[in-house]
């Protein structure tokens, strides 16, 4: 997780489609927001998308957001 321009901005892992051999890597920006005088916490999906495919067995060891 990272926050990126205000929104939160997190990656995950997921089992690939088809024979097992893949594993894909997904990315997701959260917008949030208090509400109810900040008891509650809403968050709007901006995007979602799959930014790679990888050989299975493989992790995302360090992650970190950088601004080009």
């Amino acid at each position: 997780m990272a926050n990126v321009g205000g929104k939160l901005v997190v990656v995950w892992e997921e089992k690939g489609k088809g024979s097992g051999k893949e594993m894909e890597i997904w990315c997701a920006e959260i917008g949030l927001e208090k509400r109810e005088g900040g008891r509650e916490l809403w968050g709007n999906i901006g995007w979602v998308e799959k930014v790679r495919t990888v050989p299975s067995g493989s992790s995302i060891v360090h992650c970190m957001a950088i601004a080009v």
